[in-house]
């Protein structure tokens, strides 16, 4: 099964251009698209449900098959160094264990890797740093390797999982640390979790968005 990771918006961008397409090339060439319905009274989710933590805010999210872990920012009653691991089998969510993240004072996104063997956790702010964890125990992870270097210093606001050309990779977009240190993409290769090593980076000049949009530019290039 699959996992699923929140990512801000690509779904829907995903789904509305596939909309697009699809009505392009199966309506006749002349037809008039009308405008969407107004929908009047918006539908609800209905909430069947809570995962609570009243010690930090929870911050991303991914799940991969009965089991969901979720990450920490900020500082509540304390600072966001913690990833939490949820049964989410039934209609509450149970914690089941977690992990305090060496170093991190906030945790951001979190991903698992394809296959299932891998959690990956990004944290900022100084030293930034991705904790790579093995889950052949995926409801009790266990620590292989935190990687950071000169180039992750200012914090990984985002990382993303993805195989090119059979190769596991963790795409790293970096804080911006004032002029002299811009936002940046760095990607790491993790066919050997427990050695991760770098093998591109690339400035931005705007913000860690653009470091996303670089990383997908490349993943195309790579394949």
């Amino acid at each position: 099964m699959r996992s699923v990771t929140r990512r801000r918006g690509a779904a829907m961008s995903i789904l509305i251009l596939t909309a697009v397409a699809t009505l392009t090339a199966c309506g006749p060439a002349d037809k008039v698209l009308s405008a969407p319905t107004t929908v009047s009274t918006p539908a609800t989710l209905q909430v069947l449900g809570n995962g609570l933590d009243t010690t930090r805010y929870q911050a991303e999210i991914a799940v991969r098959g009965t089991l969901a872990y979720t990450t920490t920012w900020g500082a509540r009653h304390a600072v966001g160094n913690k990833v939490n691991i949820w049964d989410v089998s039934g209609s509450v969510p149970v914690l089941i264990d977690s992990l305090l993240v060496p170093g991190a004072t906030t945790t951001g996104d979190v991903d698992v890797s394809d296959d299932g063997q891998l959690l990956v956790v990004a944290t900022e702010y100084a030293p930034g740093t991705i904790a790579i964890y093995s889950l052949a125990d995926p409801r009790h992870p266990s620590l292989l390797d935190q990687f950071s270097n000169d180039q992750t210093y200012g914090g990984v606001h985002t990382a993303e999982l993805g195989r090119v050309n059979g190769k596991l990779y963790a795409f790293l977009c970096i804080d911006p640390t004032g002029n002299t240190n811009p936002a940046r993409l760095v990607i790491v290769d993790l066919s050997v979790p427990t050695a991760p090593r770098q093998v591109s980076g690339l400035f931005c000049t705007a913000s860690s968005e653009t470091a996303r949009r670089s990383r997908q530019a490349w993943s195309r290039q790579a394949r």
